[in-house]
């Protein structure tokens, strides 16, 4: 599946909301972990989960949605970085339990994809030296392949 542009705004803004940034590490969105979120994402062979990620994500800055999350008709990306997290929060506090599943699923979608792909910018910020690589000195495999021909 691929995404919208309006998609990716939206995640954007939910991930950037999660991951505002500050003077040591950038915010989500300057880092590639929105495009790997949704890439992330798109593999999920549930058909109708992917149907209902696409159109909260069609809905997600709508003052419809706003409405319904808020009470108030005011788009997510109208409300200031506090007002976003309030909105997010009690999301998480909710006494429904399909909010609160919500609120993990966009904290999980946010958050993972950050560390996982904001690579050295994210990295270096929490002090996480990258990837070991190969290891100097490495013992040789101790199963070798064997090259398979179509001679069986």
């Amino acid at each position: 599946m691929t995404f919208t542009e309006r998609q990716r705004a939206a995640m954007a803004l939910i991930a950037d909301t999660f991951v505002p940034g500050s003077d040591t590490a950038p915010a989500a969105s300057a880092t590639p972990s929105i495009d790997f979120a949704l890439s992330m994402a798109s593999k999920n062979p549930r058909a109708s989960e992917l149907k209902q990620l696409a159109m909260l994500l069609n809905l997600w800055d709508s003052r419809g949605l706003g409405l319904a999350l808020t009470g108030r008709p005011r788009r997510f990306s109208d409300l200031s970085q506090a007002q976003r997290e309030q909105v997010l929060l009690s999301l998480g506090d909710s006494r429904i339990g399909a909010k609160r599943a919500l609120f993990s699923a966009l904290k999980g979608a946010s958050i993972a994809p950050y560390y996982m792909a904001g690579g050295p910018a994210v990295w270096d910020s929490i002090g996480y030296p990258g990837p070991l690589g190969v290891r100097d000195g490495a013992p040789a495999p101790t199963i070798i392949p064997v090259p398979v021909t179509g001679d069986m």
